[in-house]
């Protein structure tokens, strides 16, 4: 299975790392042992991280997720573009 080198951060933009990525795939995370190791990012914290239950329900698999992310990106819903043109003020922020 490939897995991508780097983490996958929040897209709230807050500086977290995703915790739906995090609750999903867990410690078969290639891309968090990297930076753990580089100490991009600190062992006890992201241990920590890893075996709190999550705040929020998070999708069983990445397939599942992906899924749903791909539900109605032809057409997305009024709540989907709202929480984009969000993300694209926050991001321009910086």
């Amino acid at each position: 299975m490939f897995q991508p080198l780097k983490v996958f951060m929040c897209h709230q933009a807050n500086g977290c790392l995703c915790r739906g990525w995090l609750d999903t795939h867990s410690y078969e995370l290639l891309a968090i042992r990297i930076a753990v190791s580089r100490g991009e990012l600190d062992v006890v914290e992201t241990a920590k991280a890893l075996d709190e239950e999550p705040a929020v329900k998070v999708f069983e698999s990445a397939a599942e997720a992906a899924k749903h992310g791909r539900k109605a990106i032809k057409r997305p819903g009024v709540k989907a573009k709202r929480m984009a043109k969000q993300i694209e003020r926050k991001r321009s922020r910086k």
